[in-house]
């Protein structure tokens, strides 16, 4: 059994899926992928299928207000599974609303939305998923590729000295 389940919501999202993937696969997660519209298979084949899932982590990707997150968090609920984790990561402006404004009771994580680029939103949703991959798991391998992550997002930025001109600004 894969540690992340990943939902896309519709095969548009592939792009967006796939730069969650490269995080999951640097960081050493076990994951799987299914496409699943809550809008298209709502009511009972929706919730058969969320009833059926295993892994403890579950991450939704999506735009256009997408309202599985709500969705999946209230179904684990109503089944009592309250061990499993939903992540919702909004692709666009409309899905941000739909993840962020969700009644008592049906809790949905979200790496923010970040408003200048779409794939940082992404990146964090990833990395909040292998850290509670590793929580769960403490899974050496997890940890030195979240480790991996960090340190080579990090040489590339290095400490710079900034020489500042004669009147003390930054030319």
């Amino acid at each position: 059994m894969a540690q992340v389940l990943v939902i896309e919501g519709s095969r548009t999202d592939d792009k967006n899926t796939n730069i969650l993937l490269k995080i999951l696969c640097e960081c050493n997660v076990d994951y799987r992928v299914d496409c699943a519209s809550a809008h298209w298979y709502a009511g009972l084949i929706y919730a058969d299928y969320i009833k059926k899932i295993k892994e403890k982590i579950i991450i939704f990707i999506g735009g256009m207000s997408p309202s599985a997150p709500g969705i999946i968090s209230a179904i684990l609920r109503n089944l009592n599974k309250h061990d499993t984790i939903v992540i919702g990561i909004p692709a666009d402006k409309a899905a941000r609303s739909a993840i962020e404004d969700l009644p008592m009771g049906t809790p949905v994580l979200m790496p923010g939305f970040n408003t200048t680029s779409v794939k940082h939103s992404i990146i964090n949703g990833g990395l909040t998923a292998a850290k509670l991959a590793l929580a769960q798991s403490n899974n050496e391998l997890i940890r030195d590729g979240l480790s991996d992550w960090f340190l080579n997002k990090h040489r590339k930025k290095p400490i710079e000295r900034i020489v500042l001109n004669d009147k003390g600004l930054i030319p």
